[in-house]
């Protein structure tokens, strides 16, 4: 996917409201960067995907969405260094923090 076709996506996962809709968004998003190279995901990166993604992590998201935003969070620590760096300048490290909380009952 080039990132003509990514930058449609991050503006959805803004500005959607329905939960099954953010989760198929974000399973479609990992789909994409893991079946593509570490540039797909740095150029995923300097498209915004980050911090779009980065929302549903709270403890107040369903679980299943909050698991794809932790999955997204992996690839983003893992992909290349560059990945790691973007991740961390976008408030990531609270992020993690987040993904250890328990969801809001």
């Amino acid at each position: 996917m080039t990132e003509h076709g990514m930058l449609p996506l991050v503006h959805l996962l803004k500005v959607t409201t329905s939960s099954k809709v953010i989760h198929k968004l974000l399973e479609l998003l990992n789909v994409i960067l893991h079946n593509g190279s570490s540039v797909v995901c740095e150029t995923a990166c300097l498209l915004g995907v980050i911090p779009a993604v980065l929302h549903f992590v709270e403890p107040h998201n369903p679980q299943p969405t909050r698991l794809e935003a932790a999955r997204f969070a992996h690839m983003m620590c893992t992909r290349s260094e560059l990945t790691l760096q973007m991740f961390v300048a976008c408030y990531g490290l609270p992020a993690l923090v987040q993904l250890l909380l328990s969801p809001a009952g």
